[in-house]
């Protein structure tokens, strides 16, 4: 059997180290050179996953053919249609720019911009670069974070990755509600994203623009196929709600289901 090997850490590493540590096995923690080399890797991965012209990834689930509303929630919800980017920085720099920061950063933008289905691109890329995000959406009326979430995201922890608690509709949260998440994270050294409509103070990794030109372009790929939807209606619906894709997107979807009867 090898020698006891007395191992000092200090106090507020006690409170972050895995529980193999505490069960007695090695652990071994990356370098500064493991780092650069897991960005590199990262780095490649991306440049090799080739971008649409706008910045997007490739359209693969595209619902054109499907039966039913093209506006229901199943096809407009953050995930199921592909990021737009604006011209500046894609896909690549964002993540770049998020490892950069020690995985804290904020998403910024008015309802409805965009913000979740950024959001949901980047949890899809980043977990085989070394991150792993443990997602949360806060509510209108919530000022706290969910029951357990402490313990939801040390449960999410996977050794040689580095976890992320990633807050979609931080401003929900009370002000107490915000100091503590920001508190526990610094703590337990775990990453933190989050969405806003206003800046709240962390490093800024992307701001959301809904435009005219973006609805027509989310119209088309929604619904490309389909005549009872005309420019003007989607010109209409976007004033009516100031730009606002998620209303646009009901709104559409009560003008089809008109149109079909």
């Amino acid at each position: 059997m090898p020698p006891l090997v007395t191992i000092r850490y200090p106090i507020a590493m006690l409170q972050i180290l895995p529980r193999e540590v505490a069960l007695g096995f090695s652990v071994a923690f990356p370098n500064g050179n493991d780092c650069l080399a897991k960005r590199n890797v990262m780095h490649d991965a991306l440049e090799s996953d080739s971008p649409t012209r706008d910045g997007s990834r490739p359209d693969r689930n595209h619902p054109k053919g499907v039966l039913g509303n093209p506006f229901s929630t199943r096809h407009t919800r953050p995930g199921a249609i592909p990021f737009r980017f604006a011209p500046g920085p894609k896909l690549k720099q964002l993540v770049e720019r998020l490892w950069d920061t020690g995985c804290w950063g904020q998403i910024v933008g008015p309802h409805g911009s965009g913000k979740s289905t950024l959001v949901s691109l980047l949890i899809s890329q980043i977990a085989d670069y070394g991150i792993r995000a443990v997602p949360f959406g806060i509510h209108d009326g919530q000022q706290a974070m969910p029951a357990g979430w402490k313990k939801i995201t040390w449960n999410a922890y996977e050794m040689g990755r580095t976890t992320m608690v990633v807050v979609d509709g931080f401003e929900q949260l009370s002000r107490l509600s915000q100091w503590r998440l920001r508190h526990t994270c610094r703590t337990r050294s775990w990453g933190l994203l989050i969405t806003a409509h206003c800046d709240v103070g962390l490093p800024n990794l992307y701001r959301t623009r809904a435009s005219i030109e973006l609805a027509h372009t989310l119209v088309e790929f929604l619904a490309s196929d389909v005549d009872a939807i005309s420019r003007a209606d989607v010109q209409q619906a976007f004033r009516t709600h100031d730009g606002n894709l998620r209303h646009v997107f009901a709104d559409l979807y009560d003008r089809y289901e008109q149109q079909r009867r």
